[in-house]
C-alpha cells in the first residue's frame, strides 16, 4: 500500500497528502480493533470470531473497492483495519490453543512467522499485478476475495465453541476508551506529522498532547480495574518485554527493504512499481530459509543466537547500502535485499518464542494485544524518524553541495552549455544546462541522503542485537510452552 500511494491518489482524484490518511486510519482501526478480537473470541467462539473478522474485512474492501470518493474511501479503510488487524491474531491464537504445547506448537508458530515474513517479498509483486489488472480498485477486490475466503474457512472452525456472552459485560471498557482514543491520536500524529510540518499545524500538536493524556488516562483504569483489559504485570517478565522492545525496533529496521530501498531506486534511478517488485522476490526466498534455520536454532535452544543473528543480518544488509551513490541501479542492493530477507524469516520465528514463553493461559489475550501494538508502533514510529531525518539530511546536503559547486558552476554550466550549442540556440542551452546541473545537485544530495538513512538502520539494528545478550535464554520447546487461552 505504500508504494502504491499515487495510484491510489491518482485514482481518486485526491493529493498525495489526503492519499496518506488510507495507511494513518488503517493504523487507527487496528489500534481500536486489536483489544476487542480478544474479548469477542472469548463471547461469541473463536471459530466464529474468526468468521465474523473475515466477513467484516471483506464487506469493508468492497466498500473501499466501490466508493466514489475520498471520504467514503477513508472511513471504510478505518473499518478495514478493525477487522484486518484481528486476522493474523485470530490465527495466532487458534494455534496456541489448538496445538498441544512443546514441539507440535512450537511448529505452528514457526509456520505462522514464515507465512508473515515471506509475504512481504510478494506485496511488490502482487500489487503490481492488482494495478495492471483492475485500477487500485483491484487492490481492494482482491482483499474482499482474501477476507471471504477467510471468512467462509473459518466458520468450519470450532462449530461447537459457543463462546459467552458475560466476557461483553465484564470488559473493562473505560480502559478500552481510552486507549483507543490515546492511541489511535499517538499514530496520527506520528504517521501525519512530517507532511503536516509537526507543531507548525495546530492539530497535529492537539493528537500529541490529548493522546497522551488519553493514553495516561488509560494506564491509569488499567490499575484501577477488578479485571482489567491488559495484564501489565505481563511486562515484569524479561523475556516478554525484551521480545516487544526488540519487536519494536526491528519493524523500524525492516523498512530496510520495504521502504528505503524502494524510494532510493523511485528516486535515484526513477524505479517503477514492476521493477522493485522483481527485485524484492529474492527476498521472500531468503526469508523462508532464514524462518527454517531459526526454527531449528529455537528447537535445539539456541534461541538468543537466532534471534540476534537475525539484527545483525539486517544490520549488515544496511552497513552494504551506505555506500549508495546517484549511480545505483537495482543489481546493487540485490546482496543486501537477500541478506535483509534472511534476517527477517531469523527474527520473526526468534522473537515470537520469547513473546509466548512461559505464559499462563490468562495471560494470552494481553500477549497477543501488546506484540502487536508494538509491531504497528515499530512501523509508524521509523516511518516518521525515517522521514524527519530525511527531510532534515536531505536539505543540509543540498545546502552543502551547492555552497562546494557554487564556485564552478558557472564554468560548469558554460560546459554543458557548450556541448549543448550546436542544436539549440545559446539561451536555450544555457536554461536547459542549468536545468541538469540542478538535476545533478538533487540527485547528489538524495545518494546522499539515503546513505545517512542506511547508517541509522544498520546502527539501530546492532544496538538491538546487542540488547539480546539482556534477555534470559530459553529452554527446547518440549518443556517452554504452556498453551494460551482465548
Amino acid at each position: 500500500m505504500i508504494l502504491g500511494q499515487a495510484d491510489l491518489a491518482g485514482g481518486l482524484s485526491a493529493a498525495v497528502n489526503d492519499a496518506s490518511w488510507s495507511v494513518t486510519l488503517y493504523n487507527v482501526g487496528q489500534i481500536a480493533g486489536l483489544p476487542m478480537t480478544m474479548t469477542a473470541a472469548a463471547a461469541f467462539g473463536r471459530g466464529r470470531t474468526m468468521a465474523l473478522a473475515g466477513a467484516g474485512f471483506a464487506l469493508s474492501s468492497a466498500a473501499i473497492a466501490l466508493s466514489p470518493g475520498l471520504g467514503v474511501f477513508l472511513a471504510a479503510r478505518l473499518l478495514q483495519g478493525f477487522f484486518g488487524g484481528a486476522l493474523p491474531v485470530l490465527f495466532m491464537v487458534m494455534i496456541m490453543t489448538s496445538l498441544p504445547p512443546g514441539r507440535s506448537q512450537a511448529g505452528g508458530l514457526s509456520l505462522f512467522a514464515i507465512a508473515t515474513s515471506v509475504g512481504a517479498g510478494f506485496a511488490a509483486g502482487l500489487s503490481f499485478l492488482l494495478l495492471e489488472a483492475g485500477g487500485w480498485r483491484g487492490l481492494f477486490w482482491c482483499q474482499v476475495a482474501v477476507g471471504g475466503l477467510y471468512a467462509v474457512l473459518a466458520a468450519r472452525a470450532l462449530p461447537h465453541e459457543r463462546g459467552d456472552a458475560i466476557h461483553l459485560r465484564q470488559k473493562d471498557w473505560p480502559s478500552y476508551v481510552f486507549l483507543s482514543v490515546g492511541l489511535g491520536l499517538l499514530v496520527v500524529f506520528l504517521s501525519e506529522g512530517e507532511r503536516r510540518y509537526w507543531f507548525d499545524t495546530w492539530w497535529i500538536a492537539a493528537a500529541l498532547a490529548c493522546g497522551a493524556a488519553a493514553t495516561a488516562l488509560g494506564v491509569r483504569a488499567l490499575a484501577q480495574a477488578s479485571r482489567p483489559l491488559l495484564k501489565l504485570s505481563l511486562l515484569r517478565r524479561p523475556s516478554f518485554l525484551g521480545a516487544l522492545l526488540l519487536q519494536a525496533l526491528f519493524r523500524a529496521g525492516s523498512l530496510l527493504t520495504l521502504s528505503t530501498i524502494p524510494q532510493a531506486l523511485i528516486r535515484l534511478e526513477a524505479y517503477g512499481l514492476e521493477q522493485i517488485a522483481g527485485l524484492l522476490i529474492p527476498m521472500a526466498t531468503a526469508a523462508a530459509a532464514g524462518a527454517l534455520a531459526s526454527h531449528l536454532l529455537c528447537g535445539r535452544g539456541h534461541s538468543r543466537a537466532a534471534l540476534a543473528a537475525g539484527l545483525f543480518a539486517c544490520a549488515i544488509a544496511a552497513g552494504l547500502c551506505t555506500g549508495v551513490s546517484s549511480s545505483w541501479a537495482g543489481e546493487n542492493y540485490r546482496i543486501a535485499i537477500v541478506i535483509a530477507g534472511l534476517g527477517q524469516g531469523l527474527f520473526s520465528v526468534a522473537v515470537m518464542r520469547f513473546a509466548v514463553h512461559g505464559l499462563a493461559r490468562e495471560d494470552g489475550p494481553t500477549c497477543a494485544v501488546l506484540f502487536n501494538f508494538a509491531r504497528l508502533f515499530g512501523l509508524v514510529g521509523g516511518v516518521a524518524l525515517l522521514a524527519r531525518l530525511t527531510t532534515f539530511r536531505e536539505a543540509l546536503h543540498a545546502i552543502r553541495l551547492a555552497e562546494s559547486l557554487s564556485p564552478l558552476a558557472p564554468e560548469r554550466r558554460a560546459e554543458i552549455a557548450a556541448q549543448l550549442a550546436p542544436s539549440l540556440s545559446p539561451q536555450v542551452a544555457g536554461r536547459v544546462a542549468l536545468g541538469r546541473l540542478s538535476a545533478a545537485l538533487t540527485n547528489q544530495a538524495y545518494a546522499l541522503t539515503f546513505a545517512d538513512l542506511f547508517l541509522v538502520l544498520a546502527v539501530l539494528m546492532t544496538a538491538a542485537g546487542l540488547l539480546v545478550c539482556l534477555l534470559p535464554p530459553l529452554p527446547r520447546p518440549s518443556v517452554a510452552y504452556i498453551s494460551v487461552s482465548r
